[in-house]
């Protein structure tokens, strides 16, 4: 077990010791943060985005000397769902971020997770607590929404003919 984990620490280290660091604001515009915002909160399969709200997002996002999506690090994304049952409406802003091993952007590790602020502030906890189950299906949804998927690694099939 000791060895599985610094086996782990050290492909974390390395992956991000020669990483480059880019804002996220240079992969993510107006036209897709919509889209990403709506399908994360379908993740936690309760109420839906106010359009009418503005959205806001900052973080960075590292790439390794192959040009590969090793990391995302979401500092702030502030937004507020609404028609949420026996709440109605709740605004966030929280932090997130994950690990992706080597461009495989289909199993992000959520490394870190926390709700910043929100209102009511009943929810925190709970919001947190689903943030903590689905927070790594959330960025998944977020590169694949963004323009980070162009440094993921796509499938490949092998092909045949009969």
């Amino acid at each position: 077990m000791k060895l599985k984990c610094a086996l782990l620490l050290l492909s974390v280290m390395s992956s991000t010791t020669y990483a480059k660091t880019y804002n996220l604001n240079t992969v993510i515009n107006s036209q897709n943060i919509n889209q990403m915002i709506d399908a994360m909160v379908k993740t936690f399969d309760k109420g839906s985005v106010d359009p009418t709200f503005p959205v806001g997002i900052s973080g960075t996002y590292d790439l390794d000397d192959n040009n590969r999506l090793v990391s995302i690090n979401v500092e702030h994304a502030s937004f507020r769902v609404v028609k949420i049952p026996l709440i109605g409406t709740y605004q966030t802003d929280l932090s997130i971020s994950g690990k992706v091993e080597a461009g495989n952007c289909g199993t992000v590790t959520l490394v870190s997770h926390k709700v910043n602020s929100g209102s009511p502030e009943i929810v925190n906890p709970l919001f947190n607590e689903r943030l903590k189950v689905r927070g790594a299906k959330a960025l998944e949804i977020g590169i694949k929404e963004s323009g980070l998927k162009a440094y993921c690694i796509a499938p490949k099939y092998n092909l045949f003919f009969y």
